[in-house]
């Protein structure tokens, strides 16, 4: 079974370093180009539509595999389940819907209104499919809960966790790496409790990210080579992490990941994009303003202020979700959900913390620069 996750994986990888180049063409002859403002920190016109290649390549890499594992072994969704096909059926309807608004969003626009409805009913299939969080793992005591509390509450989450990733796209290879680190864990958990399909999903995701991952980051604004996702990439992004996520975090007849509490390791994955959300919504209402209005204080514009390049930002941040994947791999053992959560916000305000401090140092000294300055300025001018 390993073969077919390898290879589709390497399919995948294939595929989207074909296809990619094809879209970027495209863009440059329609002229089909994300342009930058005073909210980008891009300087040059880059082609927008990376994530257009995403769903096809991930949905041919998937179903072939499954054609292919199928046809040489006809019992091999045996231990599956009508689980995962209501789920599988359930995402391929979702992720259309998604792929569609996002593509239109990045042709022409979007109101945000339609995003978010169509978000909620994409979302909305999920619970539909039996696919809903189901109880609090003890979290406030809670560890039960009925379905007409988890299906809204599932939408809420799977709107949540799109949206960030929407959000956390604002810096080259930021969401596309995230990405990669999540599918590869995710996939990885799967893999050893032989949740095939799932598996199989996740090393697709992986192989077409990986082509895009170098074409986003390796290449300079200006370069006719570069490529950003878009809202169709990123959309598609995060419903893909919503579903893998829910599936590590709720029990079937044939796969119980609480029992390992891979929950804890999959949900470690999303941390950056789930807790920047939060505080960025936090100091718009803190600070009277409109909590979805776009601005420039999230987790990567706070690390650019505090002094580091783009290439230092993803590898800041890239380390702090591996550093929340092993301590939460550590802590899994733990039977009380509260240490785990005390352990990961303490890493967050203890990183934030330490931004803050950076972000004071590099103004004093920009400040003393400026200072400086002028009194060298006026001297010139008392000599002369």
């Amino acid at each position: 079974m390993y073969i077919y996750v390898i290879l589709t994986l390497l399919g995948a990888l294939l595929m989207s370093w074909l296809v990619l180049p094809q879209i970027l063409l495209v863009s440059h002859k329609k002229q089909l180009y994300d342009l930058p403002d005073k909210r980008k920190i891009h300087n040059g016109a880059v082609p927008r539509l990376g994530g257009v290649a995403f769903m096809p390549v991930i949905y041919i890499s998937v179903l072939s595999a499954l054609f292919a594992l199928y046809a040489l072994n006809n019992n091999a969704f045996d231990s599956v389940g009508m689980d995962a096909y209501m789920r599988f059926s359930a995402l391929g309807i979702g992720l259309m819907l998604l792929y569609l608004v996002g593509l239109k969003d990045d042709l022409m626009g979007v109101g945000y209104k339609t995003k978010f409805l169509i978000q909620i009913l994409a979302s909305s299939l999920f619970p539909l499919s039996g696919l809903y969080v189901d109880g609090l793992y003890g979290m406030f005591g809670i560890e039960r809960i009925p379905f007409f509390i988890g299906a809204p509450f599932t939408v809420l989450i799977s709107v949540y966790i799109t949206n960030s990733f929407n959000l956390i796209d604002g810096i080259d290879g930021l969401a596309s790496g995230l990405s990669m680190i999540s599918v590869a864990v995710m996939g990885t958990l799967f893999t050893i409790s032989g949740m095939w399909i799932y598996a199989i999903l996740s090393f697709a995701i992986l192989g077409c990210l990986m082509p895009f991952f170098y074409m986003n980051v390796h290449h300079s604004d200006g370069n006719r080579r570069k490529l950003f996702m878009g809202d169709t990439g990123s959309l598609t992004l995060g419903y893909l992490m919503t579903f893998l996520l829910l599936n590590l975090c709720t029990a079937t007849h044939y796969f119980n990941p609480l029992q390992l509490h891979y929950h804890y390791i999959a949900v470690a994955t999303l941390l950056i994009p789930l807790l920047d959300v939060l505080r960025v919504v936090f100091v718009r209402i803190k600070s009277g303003k409109p909590p979805f209005k776009p601005d420039k204080n999230h987790i990567h514009h706070k690390c650019l202020r505090a002094g580091m390049n783009g290439t230092q930002v993803i590898v800041f941040l890239f380390g702090v979700t591996v550093l929340y994947v092993l301590m939460n791999v550590g802590l899994r053992e733990s039977t009380d959900v509260h240490v785990v959560l005390i352990c990961d916000l303490f890493v967050w305000f203890i990183m934030h913390i330490l931004l803050n401090k950076l972000i004071k140092r590099r103004k004093r000294k920009e400040s003393e620069m400026l200072i400086k300055q002028d009194l060298n300025k006026d001297a010139a001018e008392v000599e002369s």
